[in-house]
């Protein structure tokens, strides 16, 4: 157990916040699965903070519309959108996807700076946080609540609104174990993580037709989060298994049409929302790929 946590400034006000908080850092060394199932549930709690003390009314009751309601009405930054939505994706129900360590101390460490930006907005703007006591690597790296600038990288990510940033996800790369970089003669790229000649772990893929695919890999196969921008203008984030869309994402197709929620064996499967080109919804439960609306 953490003799000294972190998330102290919540004790008083927010018992339940500080403890899914203190359970998150004793467990990310030992259980990451489990630390990722306390940072979603903190994100969450914090979310309904926000909402409660914004007042924002939003008709979609389900976690990832609230939180699109909530940057789409400026309340929370682009960079806070992202990781927010990708701890809400996270679905606990997958036991068998990869669970990497460097990438959930990573998730823990930018929720603790959402968790803090909320506390300063909403209840102490005079709050000064302590220097950041890293609960796997044990040494106090500098706080930096705000991002840095970015620094020039060779390949780009796209935001949810289709506009194209640099990735700050890569920026980390170099440091992994078992990095490369591969050329290959077809001009296609490898930057990431490579055990017994296959992608595994962390990297980024670009294909000849520039496809690109930034996320987690599995023995040669896209699993786990990742990304995918497609060469003809499509967009799919979240989660994959063996090398197709599974449990939650958002694809995003050239035209405006978007699906958000489950997907099973590369195809939309359990809850899920479709909306039109011209912003008509559809709710409801799939099945491979099919609609079961009446």
């Amino acid at each position: 157990m953490v003799s000294y946590s972190n998330f102290d400034f919540l004790k008083g006000n927010y018992p339940e916040l500080f403890l899914l908080a203190t359970n998150a850092e004793d467990l990310i060394a030992i259980d990451p699965f489990a630390a990722m199932i306390n940072i979603q549930k903190l994100m969450r709690g914090v979310i309904k903070m926000i909402v409660g003390n914004t007042g924002i009314v939003t008709s979609d009751h389900h976690m990832d519309g609230v939180i699109h309601s909530l940057w789409k009405n400026k309340l929370i930054e682009d960079d806070m959108y992202h990781i927010i939505r990708e701890i809400e994706l996270f679905d606990s129900r997958e036991s068998e996807i990869i669970i990497d360590l460097s990438r959930v101390e990573h998730v823990f460490l930018r929720m603790y700076d959402v968790t803090v930006w909320f506390y300063k907005s909403y209840v102490n703007d005079a709050f000064v946080p302590n220097s950041f006591v890293n609960p796997v690597l044990k040494k106090t790296p500098p706080l930096v609540v705000k991002r840095e600038k970015e620094k020039e990288l060779p390949v780009q990510l796209i935001n949810i609104d289709g506009t194209i940033s640099k990735g700050e996800w890569i920026d980390s790369l170099k440091s992994l174990d078992n990095y490369v970089i591969n050329h290959y003669e077809n001009g296609e790229r490898y930057e990431g993580q490579f055990v017994k000649e296959l992608k595994h772990g962390r990297g980024i893929y670009t294909w000849q037709d520039g496809t690109v695919y930034i996320g987690h890999w599995n023995n040669d196969l896209e699993h786990g989060y990742g990304e995918k921008l497609y060469a003809n203008g499509d967009v799919y984030r979240g989660y994959w298994k063996y090398g197709a869309f599974d449990a939650q994402g958002t694809y995003v197709w050239k035209n405006g049409q978007t699906y958000e929620g489950q997907w099973k064996d590369g195809l939309e499967h359990g809850y899920g929302t479709k909306t039109t080109t011209n912003g008509i919804k559809t709710r409801g439960l799939w099945n491979y790929g099919e609609s079961k609306q009446e």
